[in-house]
């Protein structure tokens, strides 16, 4: 993001077009590299633990008063940390609430993820979908988990240590480089593996390049759940668990346990196979660190907050709370051993939408890819645009143009800085890079979908023409519906902006605007 950027052969395109690459001269199916085009045949099974209505609202109660308590006029006692044990004797009874509300009986309704209701024991569903939506859906899926599993795909600066049985006559160092998260969807019986984020296809997970060993240690001052060092194997286990807790109906369809499938491709006959995920990590040591951009014109370690807040913040209920917690097992813990894992997370969903809302001040190029993990999990459709979707814009005076059609998202920052200069900034949310100048459509601008080059319809499927200014208020007003956060950066939002410890707070303005930019297609 801002400040320094690590240039490796990593992409930071999370939904990049549908391009599969077979790395093998070994074809087992009888068109690898038509992946994309396959049609798979895939059984839903029944979702277990479904969260119940009685434990959000339990626990929106608990979090209401932890964050009654945050408040710098609440009588905290500044010198007192807030941790589970000095929170316990104020919320214990919320707690106990939570807990109980938590078993969840056999034919109780509850609440999934994504905010369907589902009934334990339901009917197996059959769906049909192409490999490429499946790998679409589940990077959004696994994006839209958490923002450290954004961070963790996209590649995060870390520290590895090897294991010691590998280097038993040297002594052991730790290694600077990139941390990267390969989720994997995977083939049987062939042994083949989609990266989910790169859309590249292996023969086997031996072919990636630049794998951790088991027993490697890992840590990242960016990913909570890295902070301190952790073998990478249990960090793949917490992380597993992780995404079954808060990608429910992805999980029901491919998870981590080998599902029986059918897949159809072109030119062929069914044929049964199983697919199932997996969680495999790379790391690129010594990386090229290159300086802050020279179109920065604010410092990469400035910190903003807000002076005031006039609308209550959404803490991030769904299940961002309910992933820290270890559900599965409910029943063996000792529930008195319980309670502070409950206090611990209604904490972390506090202190992380203060820092969103900033209501605490937060470095800048810290809250920018937040910003930009918010809006992300929203939408599956909002994701799908702002990879870039075939399209043909007819502008005024022109004539009728193809290329790729992509959402762009800017933070536009204005303040004055010390001498009293006006400073604005514009940053690009998808790359984190400051921009000078956009080429966005003009709003007159007509746009229509088009087939892309294999003739498969896109998400945004434009059937009559619209204008830029229609079609962006589609997009605008289901993000402020979502989400009251967007809503009010969309609106514009007054900041303070601090360039570094020593200098004071300057006021400024932090806005969210939308652009539709269209890439043209370069003829030959």
């Amino acid at each position: 993001m801002l400040g320094q950027r690590v240039r490796i052969e990593v992409t930071h395109q999370f939904f990049p077009d549908m391009e599969m690459h077979d790395r093998s001269e070994q074809a087992q199916l009888e068109n690898p590299s038509g992946l994309a085009e396959t049609i798979l045949k895939l059984t839903r099974v029944a979702v277990q633990q479904p969260v119940s209505e009685r434990a959000l609202a339990a626990t929106e109660r608990l979090i209401a008063i932890v964050a009654q308590l945050s408040q710098p006029d609440s009588g905290w006692p500044s010198d007192l940390p807030m941790t589970p044990e000095n929170l316990m004797p104020y919320v214990l009874e919320e707690a106990w609430e939570v807990l109980e509300a938590l078993v969840v009986q056999p034919g109780e309704q509850g609440t999934r993820g994504d905010g369907e209701t589902t009934r334990r024991g339901a009917d197996s569903e059959v769906l049909l979908s192409s490999v490429a939506e499946l790998i679409s859906r589940g990077l959004w899926w696994t994006i839209a988990s958490s923002y450290d599993a954004m961070r963790l795909i996209g590649g995060v600066e870390a520290v590895a240590i090897p294991p010691a049985n590998q280097t038993p006559d040297l002594a052991v160092e730790a290694n600077s480089g990139i941390l990267r998260l390969v989720v994997g969807l995977n083939f049987a019986p062939h042994s083949w593996l989609v990266d989910l984020a790169t859309q590249e296809v292996f023969h086997s997970k031996k072919d990636l390049s630049f794998l951790v060993a088991p027993g490697t240690l890992v840590q990242s001052p960016q990913v909570e759940l890295c902070r301190e060092p952790i073998d990478i194997t249990t960090l793949s286990q917490h992380l597993q668990q992780h995404l079954i807790t808060t990608a429910p109906t992805f999980a029901t369809f491919c998870n981590f346990q080998p599902q029986k499938v059918e897949w159809l491709q072109p030119h062929s006959t069914w044929q049964q196979g199983e697919i199932f995920l997996s969680l495999d990590w790379q790391f690129f040591p010594q990386p090229d660190i290159a300086t802050t951009p020279e179109t920065a014109l604010l410092p990469p370690q400035t910190r903003v907050k807000t002076g005031y807040l006039s609308v209550q913040p959404d803490w991030l209920l769904s299940t961002t709370f309910f992933d820290k917690l270890p559900r599965h097992n409910l029943n063996q813990i000792e529930k008195r051993d319980f309670i502070p894992q409950l206090v611990a997370a209604a904490i972390h969903i506090v202190a992380t939408t203060e820092r969103l809302w900033l209501i605490r001040p937060i470095v800048l190029n810290q809250w920018v890819p937040q910003i930009f993990w918010q809006i992300l999990r929203t939408s599956y459709d909002i994701s799908i645009l702002l990879g870039g979707v075939a399209a043909a814009v007819l502008s005024p005076a022109g004539e009728w143009v193809a290329g790729t059609l992509r959402l762009v998202l800017l933070l536009q920052i204005s303040s004055r800085d010390v001498a009293g200069a006006v400073v604005e900034q514009q940053i690009d949310l998808f790359t984190g890079s400051p921009i000078v100048h956009s080429h966005p459509l003009a709003p007159s601008a007509i746009l229509q979908s088009r087939l892309a080059e294999n003739h498969t319809e896109t998400l945004w499927q434009i059937a009559n023409p619209v204008t830029v200014t229609e079609l962006l208020a589609q997009i605008q007003h289901p993000l402020e519906a979502a989400d009251p956060f967007i809503k009010m950066l969309l609106n514009g939002r007054p900041i303070e902006l601090q360039q570094d410890n020593y200098s004071p707070w300057f006021p400024g303005i932090a806005k969210l605007r939308l652009e539709l930019e269209l890439t043209p297609i370069l003829m030959p």
